[in-house]
This record gives structure tokens, sequence and C-alpha cells, in this order.
């Protein structure tokens, strides 16, 4: 999981050093984010994958110790998306279609001249930006599933489209019960209309709204107590597309 490392590292291996070198030099100069190292060993490939030193790899398919599509069955052992783009001179249909069948990123056939390295260049960018996209989805989706606070998350008609495991903690029920329902489901008869018209108003206008000592219930039927913080979440547009409330429980006063 590299979304963090600056640039995209990539580990190119081919048993032939003048290829190496000339996919280094026309891969470096047609993307400037990519930083290429090279290697002649396969061996030393998966050592350096495992050990998340690289972003991507470019593996040629016909090298003396193992086939590209060997070196690529056993990156995806430890890692599933790792992007790994075969380079290779043997372009025969089932080349390709054994590749496809162990995950391969994309394939690429040797040509003479340098246009087909950008080709490479940009697929390999575009791979490793969604590589990262992916892990930073799995890291933020984890944290947020885990968190102490309850999150729970409806889409602009109120629809309860996301909870975490606080949130059925709290609540007591499944998740099940709760998704596509109305968040009033869990109010109590504490609050008027009025807040509620209020936190909406805000929120459209695309401002947090704050509510101490909010009360609540469960699914028995009894009260629990929290602060919360409702924020609406703007994907690209000019007008929110959801609304993300965020708990903070209270001990119940004795």
């Amino acid at each position: 999981m590299s979304f963090k490392r600056n640039g995209k590292n990539v580990i190119a291996v081919d048993d032939q050093q003048d290829i190496l070198e000339l996919s280094k030099l026309f891969l470096e100069r047609f993307e400037d984010d990519l930083s290429v190292d090279t290697t002649t060993d396969p061996e030393e490939v998966l050592e350096m994958v495992e050990e998340d030193q690289y972003d991507g790899v470019l593996s040629d398919f016909d090298m003396p110790e193992m086939t590209g599509v060997e070196l690529l069955e056993e990156v995806r052992e430890f890692d599933e998306d790792i992007p790994f783009i075969l380079y290779t001179g043997k372009g025969s249909e089932e080349v390709a279609a054994e590749a496809v069948n162990h995950g391969v990123t994309d394939y690429f056939r040797k040509e003479a001249g340098s246009d087909h390295y950008q080709m490479i260049a940009q697929s390999m960018v575009g791979a490793i930006e969604g590589y990262r996209d992916r892990a930073e989805k799995e890291v933020f989706e984890a944290v947020v599933e885990y968190s102490e606070n309850p999150i729970l998350i409806t889409d602009t008609e109120s629809s309860i489209v996301y909870v975490n495991q606080a949130v059925l903690d709290a609540t007591g029920y499944d998740r099940d019960e709760l998704l596509g329902e109305n968040p009033r489901m869990l109010n109590s008869e504490v609050h008027g209309d009025e807040l509620f018209e209020s936190m909406y108003r805000a929120l459209e206008n695309g401002e947090v709204f704050e509510i101490d000592d909010m009360t609540n219930v469960d699914k028995n039927g009894d009260e629990y107590l929290h602060d919360q913080q409702v924020i609406p979440i703007t994907l690209g547009r000019n007008c929110p597309e959801f609304y993300a409330a965020i708990s903070d429980l209270k001990e119940a006063e004795i």
C-alpha cells in the first residue's frame, strides 16, 4: 500500500540490459513523475514488491529464470492489485490470454522506435494512480468503520446509505435494518421540527451543523445522549450529495 509515496516508482525486469536502459530512458522521458529502476533478476522483483518498495512492475516475458507470466503469478500471491505490465517480444494470443488470466494490468509488444513507450508510460501512470486511489479508499473506510464515534451517512433525500459499527452498537439495530431508512427513526420526542429544519437549511448551504445534547432512541426505545456534527459532502459538484453525521456519545446521567 503506497499511496503516500512521492512520485511513481517502477521496477523493470528484462534479461537484456539494453532493453532495460531504453525502457528507463523513454518511460522517464514521457512521464516526468515516473522513476524506473532496472534489474535482470526476477527474484529481486519479488523481494522488492513484497517489501512495498515499488508502485508498479514492467516485465519481459521470455527470461531464463522464469517467464513474465510466472513472475506475475508469484507477485499476485501477495499483492493482487499492484500494476503489472507485460512487455514482450512474444506477441501470441496464447501468451496474452495467460497473462490476462493471472491478472495482468496491461500488455504491450516490443516494437522499434519509441512511440510505444509513451503508451506504456501512460498506462503505468494511470494504473498506479488507480492503485493508490483504491488503497487510500480502503484505509479511510477501515478508519471510519472502526471509529469509536458513530458515523451515519445519508443521501440528500434523507435515506441512510452507510453506518459504521459504532452506530450499530449504539442503536442495537443490524445494518440491514438501517440502510435505506430515514434517520428520524432514531429521533426521540425531545427535539422539535425547528431544529431539523435549521439543520437542513444549513446543510443545503454547505454549512456544518452542530447539535449539543441530542437525544436519540435505540431499538429498544431507550434514550441515549450524544453531541452531533453533521457535515455536507460535496463530490465535485456545487451542491452537497451526502450528509455525514458524526456523534460523540455521552455518559448517561445518574
